[in-house]
């Protein structure tokens, strides 16, 4: 969900792990990363946090 808010705001993402997290052996606790460009960041921060306050009136 990350990755497509991000694509929404025109930020190129990549997830990282996402097959081990699918794993049972492998993937217990271990969660998948979304990767972004280090130029990127405090535009992506700006749009999670946006998105996380957004969700926490409902």
């Amino acid at each position: 969900m990350v990755k497509n808010l991000l694509e929404n705001e025109g930020i190129e993402s990549f997830l990282k792990d996402e097959i081990i997290a699918r794993s049972p052996v492998y993937g217990a606790g271990g969660g998948v990363r979304v990767m972004i460009f280090e130029s990127d960041y405090q535009k992506a921060m700006l749009v999670v946090d946006d998105y996380i306050k957004s969700q926490a009136g409902k």
